[in-house]
């Protein structure tokens, strides 16, 4: 399960042209009440953040991953590491612009690599997430 950290300064700074990162731009604010219900369900879990992590360390994880639960965002392009047969589970934000949600980008990156993967909608993009939604979501992959 990806977690998102505060944003790097960088990106406040006049050098970047996004000005959000992190758990700045999107949030999860009763992840490990989420994480808990999945342990509880389905036993042990790895919540991870991938800021400060290098591209070697993210494809590890990834490459090693049975499962991967995440916000909509660009970690999910490390779907390219893990396997075929990989369960992902994207948590949506019903508040992304429909041009991004229309295009479905990281369901038919796994679509394409093979991956089963599901979606469970978010109200917005720092509200909570239904735990049970998840576990549900994760029922349905696996």
């Amino acid at each position: 399960m990806i977690n998102r950290r505060e944003q790097d300064p960088f990106y406040g700074s006049g050098a970047s042209e996004a000005k959000t990162a992190g758990a700045t731009r999107r949030s999860i604010p009763n992840f490990t009440e989420v994480c808990a219900s999945v342990t509880q369900a389905f036993g042990e879990i790895v919540p991870v953040t991938l800021e400060g992590r290098s591209l070697a360390q993210q494809s590890a994880l990834f490459s090693t991953a049975d499962v991967v639960v995440s916000q909509h965002g660009a970690a999910l392009a490390n779907l390219i590491w893990a396997k075929p047969n990989t369960a992902v589970v994207e948590i949506n934000p019903q508040t992304l612009p429909d041009w991004i949600a229309a295009r479905r980008y990281f369901e038919r990156l796994a679509s394409c690599l093979g991956q089963r993967y599901v979606s469970v909608a978010q109200r917005d993009e720092h509200s909570p997430v239904e735990p049970a939604k998840v576990v549900d979501a994760l029922r349905q992959v696996l």
